[in-house]
């Protein structure tokens, strides 16, 4: 068994980038792994294709933030096992692993277990956390800018991001279908499908979700004047909005196998940080899709 490490050199501070390499050069002989640095976006992607040509007898572990490994999970194809070393700003999809901090461990992970994890198909993309539509996606879009800032992390170059977005125009037209059941159309807010529960780097935005229950779960928020948006804030961060009466007449929150949104024009998207624009949105839960490797000690939620 081989381990391959694809590290983002610039992901969150880079601090943890460095401590991870010493370790694996002091732990592993050289024949058992291969370190490989992305340069760009996509590289991710590349490096781990090319790896699972080579050989089906490997591990490769995506050293960075949420859009390495999505990189790396669809550029390995479920073909090997998987495994995450959270060493970006957000580190989103890590959250749903219980005893997070062994994700740092190296020993750990190398004694860790392959479990099945679902993925959502996303207009050809697999998706390891959420995909987001709307006023959330807009956020993600222009954190970037923020997120250049000393002394920002992840969380707060989003929360810096969401007052700017406040302020803009909200609500975007869409159609919405879940399985089978009858489209509907309106002026949301925001949409969001969910394998896991948090995103934005600490809102817990579908507190029911599971990443190995087969389902996707989807929120759907209509649009709503600015001071409830403020009032509802709060509830959706902590992921205890759906307890709130006030929320059930603008939220709609279900578990479902597949979705499709339309927009009358193309919308901004976001799935695992990664942030694109589209007219027409297909999704789908892929139950067990790959083997993610847990570390000895952590369980998936």
């Amino acid at each position: 068994m081989k381990y391959i490490f694809i590290i983002n050199p610039v992901a969150g501070k880079q601090k943890q980038q460095k401590q991870l390499i010493a370790k694996i050069r002091r732990t592993l002989p050289a024949w058992q792994y291969e370190l490989h640095f992305t340069t760009c976006p996509g590289d991710g992607q590349r490096l781990a294709a090319l790896c699972v040509q080579k050989s089906h007898d490997i591990v490769i572990f995506a050293c960075g933030g949420d859009g390495t490994f999505f990189e790396v999970i669809n550029g390995s194809a479920g073909q090997v096992p998987v495994g995450i070393f959270p060493c970006g700003s957000g580190n989103d999809f890590v959250k749903n692993i219980l005893s997070e901090q062994s994700l740092l461990d190296l020993s750990a992970q190398l004694r860790g277990t392959p479990v099945p994890l679902d993925l959502i198909r996303c207009n050809g993309n697999y998706v390891a956390n959420v995909c987001n539509i709307g006023f959330d996606a807009d956020i993600a879009y222009h954190m970037t800018r923020f997120k250049k800032l000393p002394l920002v992390s992840g969380k707060t170059a989003y929360l810096l991001s969401a007052v700017c977005c406040f302020f803009h125009s909200l609500g975007y037209p869409m159609t919405i279908q879940l399985d089978d059941e009858a489209p509907r159309s309106d002026t949301f807010l925001f949409a969001l499908l969910a394998n896991g529960q948090t995103y934005g780097g600490s809102f817990r935005g579908a507190p029911c979700a599971s990443v190995t229950d087969g389902l996707l779960d989807v929120c759907l928020c209509k649009k709503v004047p600015r001071m409830t948006l403020l009032k509802f804030l709060r509830p959706f961060q902590k992921g205890t909005y759906l307890k709130h009466p006030s929320c059930q007449s603008f939220i709609h929150y279900q578990k479902c196998h597949k979705v499709r949104l339309s927009f009358p024009h193309p919308t901004i998207t976001g799935y695992d940080g990664n942030i694109t624009s589209t007219a027409t949105l297909e999704a789908e839960i892929i139950p067990a899709a790959i083997q993610l490797m847990v570390p000895q000690g952590a369980q998936l939620l």
